[in-house]
């Protein structure tokens, strides 16, 4: 697991799709299935949003399920994802924003969490 220092943030929790991998699997989620490319038919797993676009395993205080949340949300580390983004060339950049690919919100948490990594953990 990344141990990365949230201190309560939870931005990756809201509007973001977590896929299942395959052969992943717990009683304790509540997924749906979804097309991610129309014209080829391809399906994936993915868990459940409340309406606001939170997921549905998001409580007040958290995840409900953090010990035993999905490989993505495990692995997720937003300084990481910043240092990604970045590293792409503008026009892509400013295409990821405009399809909802990336949000600023949480690329802007990651950015403030930067120094919190070794210059090592920041090679891309």
């Amino acid at each position: 697991m990344v141990n990365v220092p949230c201190n309560g943030c939870k931005l990756c929790c809201r509007k973001e799709l977590i896929l299942i991998l395959p052969g992943e699997s717990s009683p304790l989620w509540q997924t749906e299935e979804i097309t991610i490319n129309p014209l080829r038919g391809d399906k994936a797993t993915v868990l459940k949003h409340k309406q606001n676009g939170d997921c549905v395993h998001l409580g007040d205080n958290g995840c409900t399920i953090h010990g035993h949340a999905p490989h993505m949300c495990r692995e997720y580390d937003c300084r990481r994802a910043y240092l990604l983004f970045q590293s792409m060339p503008r026009n892509q950049r400013k295409r990821r924003l405009r399809m909802g690919l990336a949000d600023k919100e949480r690329l802007e948490a990651g950015r403030s969490r930067l120094d919190s990594l070794s210059p090592l953990e920041k090679i891309v």
